[in-house]
Order: C-alpha cells, then sequence, then structure tokens
C-alpha cells in the first residue's frame, strides 16, 4: 500500500536526516534549499555530495558493497542511472508526481528513476574563431578537412567522469542509420580530433580559443555563459545542424535501495518532481528545461525541443554499452591526441 503524504513526513521527521548524492551542484543546492523551505517544520538535516557520474556511480556501489553509509537519492544523467537500476542498486518507487510524465523520460516497468530535467545538448562552436555565416550546416560538414585539429571532442572510449559524448555518437546512429553512421564517424577521426576525459574542462578549453568546435556540450548557462562571461575569447554558441534534430539527455533522480533514509527520500524525489519545484526551475535554473509536462521554461535552450528531440539514451543503447565501446577502440577513437586537463 503506498504512503500517504503524512505518512512520508512522519517517517523524515522521525529519521531526521536526508544524504543525496549528484552531478549537478547549482541545481542541486537550489533543490535542496527548496526542499528545506517547504518542510521547514521537520528540521531535516541535508547533506548532499557532488562530483561527475562516473565517480558518484563507483562510490555508491563501492558504499554499498561494504555496508558504509551511502546516498539516499542519486541525480545523475539517465544512462548511470539505468546502469545502476540494472546493477540492483535502487529501489522501486512509485512517486504518484511522474505518473503526468511521458514514458520514455522515466522507469515506467520499474520504477526505479525519473527524469527530473531535459537538458539540451549540441555540438558547439567558438565564435570568435569562425564568422557565423561560416559555420557547417550539416554533420558531414564537421567532417572537411579544413577543421583538421579544430575539434575538441569528451572520450568515447575511457570514462573517469562522465559518457555524455560517447553516448550522443551512439544515438546518432539510430537517426542517421548503420551505414551512413559509421562513414561519418570513419570521416570524423579523420579531422584528428582532441579528445577530453573531463566535459567541463573541454568545454572551457573551446571557450578559451584551444579550438573551434566542441563535440558535444550542454547548453546550461552555467556550462556556458555563466564560465565565459570573464574569459577574453567570448562565448560558445550551438551550431545548427539542418540534418539532425535538437538533442538533450535527461537529468535523472532514484532512491538508492540501501539509504538509511527512506522516508526522507521518497518526500525528496516527490519534491524535485512536483509541479511546485519544477515550475520554479523552469523559472530560474537557465537551461535545465522540467521534465513535467505542462510547466513553462524561460531559458531559450527550451524552445528547439518544442518540436520533437532526439532523447538519448535508450535502453538498447545501454545494454549494448561494451559492444559499441569496442566500435570506437576498433576505429581508432582511443588513439586520438589527448587534451591536458
Amino acid at each position: 500500500m503506498a504512503k500517504t503524504d503524512e505518512a512520508k513526513k512522519r517517517a523524515a521527521a522521525k529519521e531526521g536526516t536526508l544524504v543525496v548524492y549528484a552531478s549537478l551542484r547549482g541545481v542541486l543546492q537550489d533543490a535542496v534549499k527548496a526542499f528545506r523551505n517547504k518542510y521547514e517544520d521537520l528540521n531535516l538535516h541535508v547533506s548532499y555530495f557532488s562530483s561527475h557520474p562516473v565517480p558518484i556511480y563507483e562510490k555508491v556501489k563501492a558504499e554499498v558493497k561494504n555496508g558504509i553509509p551511502t546516498a539516499d537519492v542519486v541525480i545523475m544523467p539517465q544512462y548511470m542511472l539505468m546502469m545502476m537500476a540494472k546493477e540492483g542498486l535502487l529501489k522501486s518507487y512509485e512517486s504518484p508526481e511522474i505518473r503526468v510524465f511521458p514514458k520514455h523520460i522515466y522507469d515506467s516497468k520499474n520504477h526505479m528513476w525519473a527524469a527530473m530535467a531535459v537538458e539540451p545538448t549540441s555540438v558547439v562552436y567558438n565564435n570568435t574563431k569562425i564568422k557565423q555565416q561560416e559555420l557547417p550546416t550539416t554533420l558531414d560538414g564537421l567532417t572537411d578537412s579544413k577543421w583538421i585539429g579544430k575539434t575538441a571532442l569528451q572520450s568515447v572510449t575511457s570514462f573517469p567522469e562522465g559518457k555524455m559524448a560517447f553516448y550522443f555518437l551512439v544515438a546518432l546512429k539510430r537517426h542517421l542509420g548503420e551505414r551512413k553512421w559509421e562513414t561519418f564517424l570513419k570521416d570524423f577521426l579523420k579531422t584528428k580530433p582532441v579528445s577530453y576525459e573531463c566535459l567541463l574542462y573541454m568545454t572551457h578549453m573551446l571557450g578559451l580559443g584551444q579550438h573551434i568546435f566542441g563535440f558535444p556540450a550542454t547548453l546550461r548557462k552555467q556550462g556556458m555563459g555563466d564560465d565565459f562571461a570573464r574569459l577574453r575569447e567570448g562565448g560558445v554558441q550551438p551550431v545548427p545542424l539542418a540534418d539532425i534534430p535538437p538533442a538533450a539527455i535527461c537529468r535523472t533522480a532514484g532512491i538508492v535501495k540501501k539509504g538509511s533514509h527512506q522516508g526522507a527520500a521518497e518526500l525528496f524525489f516527490d519534491f524535485i518532481m512536483s509541479a511546485q519545484w519544477q515550475a520554479e526551475m523552469g523559472r530560474n535554473l537557465d537551461g535545465m528545461v522540467p521534465a513535467r509536462p505542462g510547466i513553462v521554461a524561460t531559458y531559450w535552450v527550451s524552445q528547439p525541443l518544442a518540436n520533437g528531440w532526439l532523447h538519448y539514451p535508450n535502453a538498447d543503447e545501454v545494454e549494448r554499452e561494451e559492444e559499441y565501446l569496442q566500435v570506437f577502440r576498433n576505429l581508432g577513437f582511443a588513439k586520438l591526441q589527448k587534451g591536458i586537463g
């Protein structure tokens, strides 16, 4: 029998604590603040840990294995929550808040994760290094020989921090078809992109003018405008490619099965999926498009998604991660020049 809101509040008050791990520091801080304000009467102590997705995943896995207290809630890119669900690290929780969500952005079968936000991503460029009229207009345009050594790529064969570029490239196969996808990968490699393990550092180097293109990057203001407003070289903008739709990856949340504060976890999960928090996120957190239908987002990146978008990854792509990893290794992505940092 599902708990009532009052039962969840009583359980959370008795536990007195909530622990959240997330790869989304600024948004996490705002969510925790809003949650504590709403439930001020419960006097909850909320602690959180922020890092890259892969280190968080490894941390939870190690803590559970060794019987060490771990997170109650994790918030990370969808691929990581799908992996954690598969490995039995997450609890099934059917929140009443996600009943209105589209089924492709939550685990409608087992209820182990749901999207808190939709995060638009794109191939991007440094707008001080190239004129807009000189930009490629199709994906194949990025493989022109004049771009040799001009593109930065998050690593697709080594993942100490995250896997966004890996799954972005994999998702392109869905859109392009296998033959065209393989041709693009081979031609793209001929441009000798520089590979970075850290997506944020890759984007910093792009903003500093070390590269013209970044493949890909999130379009959050926190990851672009705020960082680059202070830099001499200018800003970063999306490349408008006519032959691929706008792409987005979801920021998803799940409850850790071995977390010590299940009542507080359920209450927090409900809150971040609620209309109240989703509306606040849409107003104030640039680039984090609310996952909940019917919520208005003011930031410009939400507009292209209105007519459909390439959502990645799907379950099949996560299931076949090792297979795709071998494809990228065989093609030579592991031999690319490494970006420093």
